[in-house]
Formats: structure tokens, C-alpha cells, sequence
């Protein structure tokens, strides 16, 4: 196989992927991982990583459920209100955290990667040198220490790796050692897996001759979104609609009987209503000592933004008509709109 079978996954992946290891994408290289025997390297950095962002995770939990409280006090009174001790709820949450991210490894070959094979003075050399990783200002020493023991197994063991990061200096530190093959996000290396299942090159052909079916599907689901106003919170956001949807990558990540799950990603130009207070035109309240603004603002605007999702499709006995699409999903939860009334 042309397509490395061993991998190293950077952490910005799994924060992209919000953790959840039930998604389409997920659910799909695990899939061929296993089909392909795959091994998966963890050094010892990354397995860091990841559980202190699983902790950020937990927090922001918290955090979430305490603002709910301050703004809904009532909530408490709920049976099933689950902050009863917070000590409680961050135990719980680890446990849930830590069960994911063990039946996650579960499903593959892994080899962790620890201290004793890091060659620091090599490290050092790509700091002073201010080779990728590092990035003028930035001590990017968890990136680097990751790339040099993965470089370091590549090297005992004459092989090559795929390093499936999103990171620009993870991206460029591959580009200087040949037995690293990098890839930009997790559909591309699921492809690349599946690349010598001749169906795909069927799947791909028929969705890039015809991507209408596909772009109405994101223009129903996308207003469904969780839209606010950025910078300001108070604000109100209605009637979001896609206006043009310009599909800009597809990756085919699974193929079954007559179905195949893709990722995509694309541009959504589209239009909404927004409500929210002028902050720049206030009255003061002296007597409350506090300010509040005077002119509330509304009307339509217009703005972009790049998605990405996946979705499941259904095909003819011949692969060459996408007959139906059962399941589309857009990764982004809360879009940010920018106020220019």
C-alpha cells in the first residue's frame, strides 16, 4: 500500500472534531483503520494534549451550566438540574471524557511514544534555527518534540508516516523530512485509505458532475445553526437563509452497499435579520449608575463563512446517480455574524 499505515494524529484534529468520537468522519476512519490494520504513534506530548483539553472541555461544562443558572434561577428546582455539587459533575465528566478517549485508542494498534528516544539537541537545533514547528514568537515545544519522536520511529524502523495535523508549522516541518507524508484533516487520510476500493473513484465522479443535490441540502440544514452577533451578546439574530453555497472540497470517507458518507467543505454566502442596542449612542442613568443604550438597530445583512460537514448518500446500481442524501450534518454548532448596519 502506497498510503502509510501508520499515523500520527496532532491534537488540533481532535479539537476540530469537538472530541466526539460518534461523528461521520469519526466513525469512518476508524472504519478503514481497522480494515488496513492501522497503527496509531501517541507520543507521549500528545497523549498530554489531549487530556488537558478534555479537562478544558469538563471546565467549559461548568462554566456553561453556571451561566444557565445565573440567567434561568429557577433551573435549579429541575429534578434533573445536574449541578447539584460541582465536585460531583467534574468527576462524572471525567470519567465520560476519559472512556471516550480510551475506547477511541481501543479501536487501533497503538504505539506511545515516550521521553527516551528524543534527541533534545535536535529539538534545539529547529528552535535556534526557528525551523517549523517554530514560528518566529512562538515556542511551539510539545509540536516539535511530537514530530521528533515520530521522526525517530520512522527512522529505526525504515518507514514512512502519515501526520494528519492542521496546524501550518506541523504542516511545513513535514515537508522537510520524506519519510513524514502529511495530511491536511482526517477525510483526507480516510480517503487516501480507501483509495484502492475502485468504487471511490465512482462516488467521486458522480458527485463532482452534479453537487446540486448536495448544495441544497446545506442551504436546508444551514439555518439551523446557532447564530449571535459578535461583540455583542444581547443581540438578536432571525430568518437566516443561505443565498449561494459554493462546495470547495469533497473527500469520499466511506463506501458501502450502495452508500457512501462524504466530508465537504464549503463557502455559505447568506443573508439574515439582526436586532441589537447601538452601544455607541447610550443615556446615562445616574440615578442607577448605569449606562443603557438608546437606539436599537435592525434590518438585514449579508456575510460568509467556510463550513465544513459530512453527509450520507444513497446511489443507483451503477454509482452514476446520487439518488438521495439521508444524512448531512455541518460541523459548526454557533456561527458568529459581524454587525455592519
Amino acid at each position: 500500500m502506497s498510503v502509510p499505515n501508520i499515523v500520527f494524529i496532532d491534537t488540533c484534529i481532535f479539537d476540530e472534531a469537538r472530541y466526539n468520537f460518534d461523528s461521520e468522519k469519526m466513525k469512518a476512519f476508524l472504519n478503514a483503520a481497522e480494515k488496513v490494520k492501522l497503527i496509531l504513534l501517541l507520543p507521549i506530548t500528545t497523549q498530554h494534549e489531549v487530556l488537558l483539553h478534555l479537562d478544558e472541555k469538563q471546565e467549559e461544562v461548568i462554566k456553561a451550566l453556571e451561566d444557565v443558572r445565573h440567567k434561568v434561577p429557577f433551573i435549579t428546582k429541575w429534578k434533573d438540574w445536574p449541578v447539584k455539587k460541582e465536585y460531583d459533575i467534574k468527576n462524572e465528566l471525567r470519567l465520560i471524557t476519559s472512556k471516550e478517549w480510551n475506547n477511541f485508542l481501543s479501536r487501533l494498534t497503538v504505539i506511545k511514544l515516550d521521553y527516551s528516544d528524543l534527541k533534545i539537541e535536535q529539538v534545539m537545533s529547529w528552535y535556534f534555527d526557528q525551523l517549523p514547528p517554530f514560528v518566529k514568537g512562538h515556542k511551539e515545544f510539545p509540536d516539535a518534540i511530537s514530530i521528533a519522536l515520530v521522526l525517530e520511529h520512522a527512522r529505526k524502523n525504515d518507514c514512512n508516516i502519515a501526520i494528519v495535523s492542521a496546524d501550518g508549522g506541523v504542516q511545513e516541518a513535514c515537508q522537510r523530512f520524506p519519510e513524514l507524508l502529511r495530511f491536511p484533516n482526517l477525510p483526507a487520510y480516510t480517503e487516501a485509505l480507501l483509495a484502492s476500493d475502485s468504487r471511490v473513484d465512482l462516488v467521486r465522479a458522480t458527485i463532482s458532475k452534479d453537487t446540486s443535490q448536495l448544495k441544497q441540502a446545506i442551504t436546508n440544514e444551514f439555518p439551523y445553526r446557532g447564530f449571535y452577533l459578535r461583540e455583542n451578546p444581547l443581540g438578536h439574530v432571525d430568518e437566516v437563509q443561505a443565498n449561494t453555497v459554493t462546495i470547495t472540497d469533497i473527500k469520499i470517507i466511506a463506501v458501502g452497499d450502495k452508500q457512501a458518507t462524504i466530508a465537504f467543505e464549503a463557502l455559505v454566502k447568506y443573508s439574515a435579520y439582526i436586532e441589537y442596542y447601538d452601544a455607541d449612542i447610550a443615556e446615562v442613568y445616574r440615578s442607577e449608575n448605569f449606562y443603557m443604550a438608546d437606539r436599537e438597530k435592525v434590518g438585514s445583512v449579508t456575510d460568509e463563512v467556510d463550513i465544513s460537514g459530512s453527509a450520507k448518500l444513497t446511489f443507483s446500481n451503477n454509482w452514476n446517480v446520487a439518488t438521495q442524501i439521508e444524512l448531512l450534518q455541518i460541523d459548526q454548532i454557533d456561527i458568529g455574524i459581524n454587525p455592519m448596519l
